[in-house]
């Protein structure tokens, strides 16, 4: 049996009867929702609620559920509107060809009112999907485009509207009911505007067999959309260490390694290039320094080195190098890292004089705790520093320049979220240029979200024209 259609009449955002629409259609999911819970306890029971709750986690969830459990917002009206048994592997005696709401419009539409079968039919025929919202309308409703159909919806919802921000992508499902849009269902979880790139990968990937995605369309794929939603999911919700990342996108896990070293003059000239930009005169500026010339104390920075092609990006820390006496210190927050920086070790000074004596890795939040606590001990200055720097004409531009050119050069980087292509070259097809232009929306909304000082949101309408969007 196909989905079951209703109108699809034009709808009116913010029109004068939206208080009263969802006021009227709230009654009626707020009575209805119960009749069909309780339907399909009687059909299923609790085997089947237990067999789709594992078919909606893929197989993956071994925990038992319950209507608490803060997914229910979505398994839910999933469940009720979508599931069909798996007839080869159900142990239900008596299932359903079709999704239990469908099962009810067809047998027992008579024990239901007007109102409630047109309520339950548009919730039979709306998907599961990725909705990202482009505009917030506080206690009033929320604009969203489905990232899978390129169909934009006004959803009239007041509380969810108070606590999101435009850029969010939304797991959720929006029904349409005589013009007016509302949230069945929605994952508690919003997710960051970045995340619509795998969106969009996924709506290629359905696109080389249906060329125009419909409703029936996600319907067919639902397995994958949720596979994906399973994927983002798990992301969000890794430890903060497992999914921070460093400037070279490299997962985060802080490392302290400590080294044994013949002479600390030694060392120091030998790794002093690692510092690119700064002067010996300004490296020993704070070291302790004997009579005879020999170093007792100081601090190398390791520098990721300017390119010819971007000689004025501010200087990435790649590692903090502490000398002291026989001792070298040295801070790295990736695995990446501390392999790049063995092998300058191996380049820059004689094997025979250091030797790697104890490595210390931290979780992130150790790791900030420390940097929090050192620098909370560092004396003070009597002078404001940062109130000058923040207001300077000349650090502005030089900050202004900086963040363009950061950008700029991103047009022609490989992406490793693009899978290592250059944006530069995807928008020469139609689908590259829907992917680049998602990553620089994402760009937006990000900046939007937390604004940064003398990054202006200029940089995206130069990017933009740079790459003919």
């Amino acid at each position: 049996m196909g989905r079951l259609k209703l109108s699809n009449k034009k709808m009116k955002m913010g029109s004068k009867g939206d208080r009263f629409a969802k006021n009227r259609w709230s009654k009626v999911h707020k009575e209805l929702i119960p009749k069909v819970r309780a339907f399909a306890e009687g059909m299923y029971g609790d085997i089947g609620l237990q067999e789709a709750w594992q078919e909606f986690h893929l197989w993956q969830d071994p925990s038992e559920f319950d209507f608490d459990h803060q997914e229910a917002m979505i398994f839910v009206p999933w469940f009720l509107f979508h599931w069909i048994p798996e007839l080869e592997k159900t142990k239900l005696k008596h299932p359903l060809m079709v999704p239990l709401a469908e099962d009810i419009l067809m047998h027992f539409s008579d024990e239901i009112s007007d109102d409630e079968y047109t309520y339950l039919s548009a919730c039979c025929e709306a998907p599961l999907s990725f909705y990202q919202i482009n505009q917030v309308d506080p206690g009033i409703g929320l604009k969203l485009k489905d990232l899978l159909r390129d169909k934009e919806f006004y959803v009239l919802e007041y509380s969810a509207a108070q606590t999101v921000k435009p850029g969010m992508i939304l797991f959720a499902q929006v029904i349409e009911v005589e013009g007016h849009c509302f949230l069945e269902g929605i994952c508690p979880y919003p997710f960051d505007a970045s995340e619509s790139v795998e969106v969009v990968f996924l709506k290629h990937y359905i696109q080389k067999q249906f060329r125009k995605i419909t409703a029936e369309t996600l319907f067919e794929y639902d397995m994958e959309i949720r596979d994906l939603y399973w994927r983002l999911l798990s992301r969000l919700l890794a430890p903060v260490g497992k999914r921070l990342g460093n400037t070279d996108g490299h997962l985060m896990v802080p490392h302290i390694l400590t080294y044994w070293i013949r002479r600390p003059l030694e060392t120091f000239n030998g790794l002093k290039s690692l510092a690119h930009g700064l002067s010996e005169e300004e490296l020993l500026a704070d070291a302790e320094i004997d009579d005879d010339g020999e170093i007792h104390s100081a601090n190398l920075p390791w520098y990721k080195k300017p390119t010819k092609k971007n000689p004025d990006l501010m200087k990435i820390l790649l590692a903090r190098i502490q000398i002291e006496n026989n001792q070298m210190v040295v801070e790295l927050n990736s695995r990446e890292r501390v392999r790049a920086f063995k092998r300058q070790l191996k380049k820059l000074l004689p094997d025979d004089s250091y030797r790697l004596i104890d490595t210390r890795i931290e979780t992130v939040e150790e790791h900030f705790d420390r940097r929090d606590l050192q620098e909370s001990s560092e004396p003070e200055s009597d002078v404001d520093t940062n109130v000058d720097l923040a207001n300077d004409p000349e650090i502005k531009e030089t900050m202004r320049k900086h963040f363009e050119a950061h950008y700029m050069k991103w047009i022609t980087d490989k992406i490793p979220a693009l899978n290592n292509a250059r944006p530069i070259d995807l928008v020469r097809t139609k689908k590259g240029r829907e992917l680049v232009e998602s990553m620089i929306s994402s760009f937006e909304f990000r900046l939007m979200q937390r604004p940064i000082p003398n990054c202006s949101p200029e940089i995206f309408k130069k990017m933009r024209e740079r790459l003919g969007l």
